[in-house]
């Protein structure tokens, strides 16, 4: 049964995924939910492990965090909360860029902090190459009094 993805305003006023199927449905069934936004667009779909993976304005609106929400097959309730990937226990902004079938990710920080780029492989938590730390940026930042947020 063909079906779509689509990011939509809830009755709430928060743009959230939902899912349409049959794709001719006018009645979606909402992946995500809360007082928080589904920022830009659908970053990736695994088939293979019915997953979607999304940037949130989430835990506040300063931020974008990555998450991942299972597709309703695999789910066990009515609603699931998404799995966030990247640390939101500390303010940031995060984007990620997925590889065709999904099994990688391109996770870049672009701050508060020095910016950094890394190679995450889905199926693999161990698994994580970094591309760039900037060690020089941090060098010339360590001499300097920053700001405390």
């Amino acid at each position: 049964m063909p079906s779509y993805l689509d990011i939509v305003p809830t009755p709430e006023g928060y743009n959230h995924i939902a899912l349409f199927s049959p794709a001719d449905s006018s009645t979606p069934i909402f992946l995500t939910s809360g007082e928080w936004e589904v920022t830009s667009e659908i970053l990736a779909v695994d088939v293979n492990r019915s997953v979607v993976y999304f940037q949130a304005a989430n835990p506040s609106s300063v931020q974008r965090h990555i998450y991942s929400v299972p597709l309703p097959k695999l789910r066990t309730a009515d609603k699931v909360e998404p799995t966030a990937l990247t640390d939101t226990s500390s303010p940031g902004f995060y984007e990620a860029s997925f590889s065709p079938q999904g099994a990688f990710y391109l996770l870049s920080y672009r701050g508060p902090h020095v910016p950094w780029q890394r190679v995450i492989d889905v199926g693999d938590a161990e698994f994580e190459h970094v591309l760039s730390e900037n060690p020089q940026l941090n060098d010339t930042l360590a001499q300097f009094e920053l700001p405390i947020v």
